[in-house]
């Protein structure tokens, strides 16, 4: 196993004691954690909207960008739940326009990772 299959996600037993998941609701929650598999040690993370279509099991991305939408709306404790910062439009060399990934940070007072990792530990 490498070292990315012994990170966990930690939701804050502070914030769920003071009412974050009645705040943010089973959809929003369920995109969060979405987002919090591919976050860093500093809460941010660059998924494709395709990417979380499929992690979230959803049938189109405009089901994920509606969903974005409305976790980027999210307040918990007078701080937003995620910042967005929008994917440049870019050309390619066929002179197509696409979309670069959006940036997210996550408020890490929610959610958060940590590394289960030893490395002592011997492979199974």
């Amino acid at each position: 196993m490498d070292k990315k299959s012994h990170l966990f996600l930690q939701l804050w037993h502070t914030a769920i004691r003071e009412g974050v998941l009645a705040t943010l609701g089973a959809t929003n929650l369920h995109t969060l954690i979405g987002l919090a598999y591919f976050m860093n040690e500093q809460g941010e993370c660059y998924p494709s909207e395709s990417r979380l279509m499929s992690l979230l099991g959803l049938s189109d991305v405009s089901s994920v960008s509606d969903r974005i939408t409305k976790l980027r709306k999210a307040q918990w404790n007078n701080k937003p739940v995620i910042q967005v910062k929008t994917g440049e439009r870019t050309k390619d060399k066929s002179g197509k326009y696409k979309w670069g990934n959006n940036y997210y940070k996550l408020n890490m007072e929610i959610i958060s990772i940590f590394s289960g990792w030893q490395n002592n530990q011997t492979e199974t």
